[in-house]
């Protein structure tokens, strides 16, 4: 054999830092907060791509489907949270998350191929093709900070999973459901939850910003409401403990 050849070496993706991460999107390519739900359709689907299984399929970690042919039941949260965010505030997206669903709801328990699952296909994200919103250059992941605290504030706003009846009343609407929300999620009943603001969106529907607190200390990240998955209801807690 020629001594000059050189040995093919195994692709091997880049081991990611845990569960819970977070993707610097390279300032060359930001776009614009707007953009945002192009933005997390754009990177779920990037993901589902990664995900594909050898008879054509997705993983349901990040299909959001189960093993038959329909969608997930409602209130399946076996599926990975994504959020896209403007963390300077410049009115561009400057950050990905992506939470394994273990992560945000406490009812689930992974097994070592959902872990294995998560770290393969996260760990080949690099890339994402956003249509009109542009071609976004990731970071490598970082693990995602983790928080612990007893107030929560909302960092994204959070929307009921249902519509009120007509007539009620607002506020009490929003604290009943997001109870609802954190026993679903297998956290404690919130000692407080105050509504900061309260708006009207379409077909009846509210989204809301809030404060939460607990007895206990609680770890993050917390994530609740309707479009959870989509990175609604993102709380960060308002005095972090270590």
């Amino acid at each position: 054999m020629d001594g000059s050849a050189s040995v093919m070496q195994p692709e091997v993706a880049p081991r990611p830092a845990g569960d819970a991460l977070v993707f610097g999107i390279m300032a060359a390519s930001r776009p614009l907060s707007r953009d945002r739900l192009t933005v997390l359709r754009a990177v779920r689907a990037a993901l589902m791509s990664l995900a594909r299984t050898a008879d054509g399929g997705v993983l349901p970690l990040f299909s959001g489907h189960g093993e038959g042919p329909g969608p997930a039941r409602p209130g399946d949260h076996r599926h990975v949270y994504i959020a896209a965010l403007d963390d300077d505030g410049d009115g561009r997206l400057d950050q990905i998350l992506v939470m394994a669903p273990w992560r945000v709801d406490r009812g689930v328990a992974p097994t070592d191929d959902n872990r294995a699952d998560f770290a393969r296909v996260t760990g080949r994200l690099a890339l994402v093709r956003a249509g009109a919103a542009g071609v976004l250059t990731l970071a490598p992941p970082l693990p995602l900070p983790g928080e612990r605290g007893r107030v929560w504030l909302s960092r994204t706003p959070y929307r009921p999973t249902r519509h009120p009846a007509k007539g009620a009343d607002a506020a009490t609407f929003v604290v009943e459901d997001v109870r609802r929300e954190c026993a679903r999620r297998g956290l404690p009943a919130p000692s407080g939850a105050q509504p900061l603001m309260i708006r009207p969106g379409p077909r009846g529907g509210l989204s809301a910003r809030l404060c939460l607190s607990f007895t206990e200390p609680v770890a993050g990240p917390l994530l609740l409401g309707r479009d959870a998955h989509r990175g609604g209801g993102l709380f960060s807690a308002s005095v972090p403990l270590d």
